[in-house]
């Protein structure tokens, strides 16, 4: 129909059978300021009614990365092909974020006596960028959100139990220079300080400030990695690690 019409970012990467229904360039300044709005209205439009309903996941409390972890272990990978972007829920989120592949690139940390940084990169497929990328970052940030605790006068607007929302994506996410970026401070008394880009490519860059090596356990924890420590019997003291100066607080 002559009315239907495709507004694209680059016309060259066009395949010709579509080129006629090309009626001009996407407005990326447009979207970048509506990103917000856009998101809202996607996430209200296209509910579908699934086969199998999605197990629910605590996004509270200690629940959280234990109901990542029975997620990543106990469920089959064909979860992936039932979930959609426009029904944005919490659980579907998680579990996509929890179930596509990914692995880890690089990842760079700076440990100093007041100060810290890590920032890490990981790659998702190709195939599954369209809604794994909003999933990884919504998970990263859920992550980011509940290990998060107030900092100075933060605390007056903390609140023990509380969780990342899809309403939070959606203040926070914005679409510059053609990837998708989350960029937190402080949210509700939490110091988060954490921003997650993702590109078309199926990089996904995650940076954090003054959150140790935070962003390794988080990726770690989507990707099925326990987390173990040493804990005392009662019946023999703990042992305790050789102190040295490279050894990071």
């Amino acid at each position: 129909m002559p009315s239907k019409r495709l507004y694209v970012f680059e016309r060259a990467g066009v395949p010709k059978p579509l080129r006629p229904l090309v009626g001009g360039k996407a407005n990326v300044d447009l979207i970048d300021r509506n990103w917000a709005d856009i998101l809202r209205v996607a996430a209200t439009i296209g509910r579908r009614d699934h086969a199998v309903e999605p197990p629910s996941v605590p996004i509270s409390g200690t629940g959280l990365s234990s109901g990542l972890m029975r997620l990543a272990h106990g469920h089959p990978r064909e979860w992936r092909y039932n979930l959609s972007v426009p029904r944005s829920t919490t659980n579907e989120l998680l579990l996509k974020a929890v179930t596509q592949p990914m692995r880890i690139l690089t990842v760079e940390a700076t440990e100093e006596t007041a100060f810290s940084t890590e920032r890490l990169r990981c790659k998702i497929m190709r195939d599954d960028v369209d809604d794994g990328a909003l999933a990884l970052i919504f998970a990263v940030a859920a992550l980011s959100f509940h290990d998060a605790r107030p900092r100075g006068s933060s605390d007056i607007d903390y609140l023990e139990r509380d969780e990342w929302t899809p309403d939070d994506l959606a203040r926070h996410l914005r679409f510059t220079g053609g990837t998708l970026r989350l960029d937190t401070d402080y949210v509700r008394g939490r110091m988060m300080k954490t921003s997650v880009t993702a590109w078309p490519s199926g990089i996904v860059e995650i940076q954090t400030i003054n959150r140790h090596q935070m962003a390794s356990r988080w990726v770690g924890t989507l990707m099925g990695k326990k987390h173990l420590r040493l804990v005392s019997d009662g019946t023999s003291p703990p042992r305790s690690r050789p102190s040295s100066s490279s050894e990071q607080p």
